[in-house]
């Protein structure tokens, strides 16, 4: 944290000696630049204060409106959807994208970290991507994605939203995987087993669009879980990768993505 002489909270610092995670800074703070241009009127987002790099230490700095007395929510509410529906708006794929054309995408990555995955891990990854190819091809909206939309990485502000840590923002991703991550990641959500998280993303999911087909929402879940699962596996040195099946939610993600490939294949 970076404070005033009177204690008053003006900022954040991310340090770092390690080029895997400063790359992320970059990435970060390459996206709060883009971010800062589309003047978003549901959300107020950091502005980039200074990021560089010397003698193999990187750093950011941003700034924050953020106070000691500043409200953060753990629902998901009309706040945080107008947040994702204008994000998706102004940063709109030209075009919709095939859960193929997805699917292509998964498999390139799988390919990349097979060689290191642990093997029940990679045999749960090809099944899902597997699935995902053979069943009716649905076209989804692509937009930016903050990638890590949690109640914790977000708070109110004059009765707006402000949205911080946006180092694993994705270029072309459904708008679906924000709303999933944060319904998942509520309080009352994550201690739940995973039917009843199943159960919970698609009641939200129903929600937000009435019209929704259960198989198109419980492929929004799939590519969810596989955009998640690929990036934690991604994260891990890859020497670590065949010894470790453990990673931040793997357990949950791995009986999340089995029952959701049961049902669509029952589709």
């Amino acid at each position: 944290q970076v404070m005033d002489i009177d204690g008053n909270l003006k900022g954040f610092v991310k340090v770092t000696n390690n080029p895997r995670v400063g790359a992320l800074l970059q990435h970060e703070a390459c996206t709060l630049e883009y971010v800062s241009k589309l003047k978003l009127r549901s959300t107020y987002v950091p502005n980039v204060l200074f990021f560089g790099e010397e003698d193999g230490v990187t750093l950011l700095v941003t700034d924050t409106l953020k106070t000691a007395n500043t409200p953060t929510t753990t629902n998901f509410l009309e706040a945080h959807l107008a947040f994702v529906e204008e994000l998706a708006e102004k940063t709109a794929a030209s075009s919709p994208v095939s859960t193929s054309v997805i699917a292509g995408h998964f498999r390139e990555r799988l390919n990349h970290i097979q060689p290191h995955l642990e093997e029940t891990w990679a045999h749960r990854l090809h099944d899902a991507i597997s699935n995902l190819q053979s069943l009716p091809t649905l076209y989804l909206p692509a937009c930016l994605s903050h990638g890590d939309f949690t109640p914790w990485n977000t708070f109110m502000m004059d009765d707006q939203l402000y949205v911080f840590d946006w180092e694993y923002a994705e270029v072309v991703c459904p708008p679906s995987n924000d709303i999933i991550h944060f319904v998942l990641n509520e309080p009352q959500t994550r201690n739940q087993d995973a039917r009843d998280k199943i159960k919970i993303v698609m009641e939200s999911l129903t929600q937000i669009w009435p019209d929704i087909q259960q198989q198109t929402a419980s492929v929004m879940l799939m590519i969810y879980i596989l955009t998640i699962s690929m990036r934690q596996i991604e994260r891990l040195p890859p020497d670590r990768i065949k010894k470790v099946n453990n990673w931040d939610g793997a357990e949950d993600n791995a009986a999340i993505l089995d029952i959701i490939s049961d049902v669509t294949t029952d589709c």
